[in-house]
């Protein structure tokens, strides 16, 4: 049987467990349930190994308790849907896992809507579980779908070391398509919306899945700027250290949240069926989508950017990630007029970008106080993007407002070019443009055209830190400009300096050899 230990769940109910038992399978938090579905009966009471049932909907008709288990056998196979009902507590979360030895348990949705549903469940923890929903037709399906019914609050739900693969959800451009594929959280109720505190989604491996590998929403659709967004925004989310691949549409779209982290995921394989952006936020404030790697993302004739800060968004950061070989580049900031919609403060800073096909830097004005600095890009010869895209894609009459653009590397060994319509406030600062010059390279009083002398050419993104590190003697080192508030460390944890910093995402000494 696989237990969370203290580190991972924050309690000591292990140890408890196994000084204080009362009975087989029983513990003095709750009791401990069993599933084998080769042994099992439904007519077995459940309680030890030996007396396992064998099904989802016997196990579904459980109503679980602070400190229970529901434990799967490894290496079988159960068909159907898992209804989980109940809460735990905080020192006594409720557990589902698996027990005995071999390959994870799968869950075989077999077309049902959900496989793995958490409906109103407080204090859960799901680990170590195979689940898929395949079907011969797409439809509104998700492998594990979290629920919050009006009015609720749903604290504490953990999903971890999770494979979810192969749910057939249905492509498109509507909240209801995006709201398919591996892992959902769904807030309900419009006037007086349920919401979550405290949700995880760490280390999952999620494949072949349509629409979106992770998606979070409310009902409500609330934003930063509405009257009750203190009170219904989730919080405490986290969403780190996920593999995922093979992704029909976006990858990761958070809503509807107050400062979520979005960390070390490895995306591979993006929007290959309809356009979108890999990872994104929006309606939210104060997102941080740091130290991710995102390749392979499709440019399907718009989107198609490793990181995308969307609609109604205050104070994104997009930062200390890797983009390589992306059709839509490193970044979209997104507002468009016609949805009223507004996007403030969204800094991009310390990133790596390889390769782009599409775009690099691209705004849907009239996207407001975005900062764009200390950024390293490399563009191969076969490379053709709009490097930095300043117009709206609805061609509104409204634009960009305070664009600080400043202290980036651009390497421009292909033909890439800029696009951009006026603006306001444009700041555009000591960055270097190297490779080729096409028209209309932005003006820069502090501009440097000259190599930037990478530590190898051409960079390879699997080890950027070996890549985009500068060589002795950069003219880059030590050239940028200040930056208010800059993060105080570069893409390796290099500190910054308060004057005179290096361009580019990573910092060295003012010799140029990288710290």
């Amino acid at each position: 049987m696989r237990l969370l230990d203290t580190e991972r769940s924050g309690m000591v109910r292990n140890i408890v467990c196994v000084v204080m038992l009362i009975g087989a399978g029983v513990c003095a938090f709750g009791q401990t349930y069993y599933v084998d579905a080769r042994h099992g009966s439904d007519t077995n009471p459940g309680t030890t190994p030996e007396t396992a049932w064998r099904t989802l909907e016997k196990a579904s008709g459980l109503v679980l308790k602070p400190g229970d288990q529901l434990l799967f056998h490894a290496g079988d196979s159960f068909t159907g849907v898992l209804e989980v009902r109940g809460a735990g507590d905080a020192a006594h979360p409720i557990l589902i896992g698996e027990y005995g030895q071999g390959a994870k348990p799968k869950l075989l949705g077999a077309g049902a809507p959900v496989t793995l549903h958490l409906d109103n469940a407080s204090f859960v923890e799901v680990e170590d579980l195979d689940i898929s929903d395949h079907a011969r037709h797409p439809g509104i399906r998700t492998g594990v779908l979290v629920e919050a019914g009006p009015g609720q609050v749903i604290h504490h739900v953990y999903l971890r070391d999770l494979d979810v693969h192969d749910v057939s959800g249905k492509l498109g451009t509507e909240v209801a398509e995006k709201n398919t594929g591996g892992i959902g959280f769904q807030a309900n109720g419009k006037e007086n919306p349920g919401r979550f505190d405290d949700i995880r989604v760490d280390h999952c491996r999620i494949a072949h899945v349509d629409s979106s590998a992770i998606w979070l929403q409310s009902e409500a659709r609330i934003d930063p700027r509405s009257a009750n967004w203190a009170e219904d925004s989730f919080t405490h989310v986290r969403i780190t250290n996920n593999d995922l691949e093979g992704i029909g549409k976006n990858a990761i779209i958070v809503r509807d949240s107050l400062a979520p982290l979005i960390e070390g995921n490895l995306v591979r394989g993006s929007a290959l069926k309809l356009h979108g952006n890999a990872i994104m936020v929006s309606y939210s404030e104060d997102a941080v989508i740091a130290h991710n790697d995102v390749s392979g993302v499709r440019y399907g004739g718009m989107e198609g950017a490793a990181f995308d800060s969307d609609y109604d968004t205050v104070g994104t950061f997009i930062e200390y990630n890797v983009a390589h070989d992306d059709g839509g580049g490193l970044v979209d900031i997104c507002a468009p007029k016609h949805s009223g919609g507004f996007n403030d403060g969204t800094i991009v800073r310390y990133n790596i970008a390889d390769g782009a096909q599409h775009r690099v830097f691209s705004f849907d004005d009239p996207a407001t106080h975005a900062m764009i600095y200390n950024n390293s890009v490399f563009l191969s010869p076969s490379d053709d993007p709009h490097i930095l895209r300043l117009r709206s894609f609805e061609r509104s009459s409204e634009t960009n407002t305070g664009v600080v653009f400043a202290n980036n590397i651009i390497f421009n060994g292909g033909g890439g070019d800029y696009e951009y319509a006026a603006g306001k406030r444009y700041w555009i600062a000591a960055n270097c443009f190297a490779g080729r010059h096409p028209a209309g390279e932005p003006p820069d009083p502090r501009k440097i055209t000259a190599d930037p002398r990478f530590a190898k050419m051409p960079p390879d993104s699997a080890h950027p830190e070996k890549s985009f590190a500068l060589k002795p003697g950069s003219p880059c080192a030590q050239s940028g400009v200040a930056i208010p508030n800059n993060g105080g460390v570069d893409f390796l944890g290099n500190p910054i300096p308060s004057r005179n910093p290096d361009r580019g995402a990573i910092q060295s000494t003012g010799d140029g050899v990288q710290k």
